[in-house]
């Protein structure tokens, strides 16, 4: 039968979604194995951190908790990382054949300004080893379809530096006349993107 044990963790979900506080992460995961876990079900926002599912691999306890991380990542945590949904490969490989498919070549009539000019695009993305992989698809896939591509930016993880790159990247997207943005981002990237477009009326 399963028997469900919680327990109180120590680590950071915010720090450690950046990539941070790595020692809470490992601490909690000794926690687990040290409660005599096989499997980890901690969830927070609907996922574990990383950083967390590779301490967990670390002490061979299963994480069930579906870090968005890349094939090569889960690879490393095999058998113990675990959920096919959170594979964010998945995620590059459908951005870039939708733009293929269904974008590129078209006029970027959703934008004012350049409504019948033929769609120039830019990848946002943070900057991740798992990310930069992601991307690393994205490109391929637009290139494999000649579709032009005129700037790929990283924006930093840190929830503090965010805002800051946001709108750094719009005016460096809007320089390059990218009518279309490619976001692989998270949710705060998301709109704190949006927002440093609007307030540079890069629309």
């Amino acid at each position: 039968k399963v028997v469900l044990k919680p327990f109180n963790g120590q680590g950071d979900y915010l720090q450690e979604y950046q990539g941070q506080d790595i020692p809470g992460a490992q601490a909690d995961a000794q926690s687990a194995y040290s409660l005599g876990a096989f499997g980890d079900m901690s969830m927070s926002e609907l996922i574990t951190t990383t950083p967390y599912a590779q301490a967990l691999a670390a002490n061979r306890v299963m994480s069930f908790g579906g870090a968005p991380a890349s094939q090569s990542t889960y690879s490393a945590m095999q058998p113990y990382g675990w959920n096919p949904l959170a594979v964010i490969d998945l995620l590059g490989t459908w951005m870039g054949n939708l733009t293929c498919q269904r974008l590129n070549g078209l006029p970027a009539i959703f934008s004012p300004s350049v409504a019948t000019k033929q769609r120039v695009f830019g990848l946002l993305q943070p900057d991740t080893p798992d990310f930069n992989e992601v991307g690393d698809i994205v490109v391929h896939l637009l290139s494999g379809c000649r579709a032009p591509q005129a700037e790929r930016i990283r924006y930093s993880p840190n929830l503090s530096q965010q805002s800051q790159d946001m709108s750094n990247a719009m005016i460096q997207l809007q320089s390059k006349g990218v009518t279309t943005v490619l976001c692989l981002c998270d949710g705060t990237g998301n709109i704190l993107a949006t927002d440093a477009a609007s307030s540079q009326n890069y629309t």
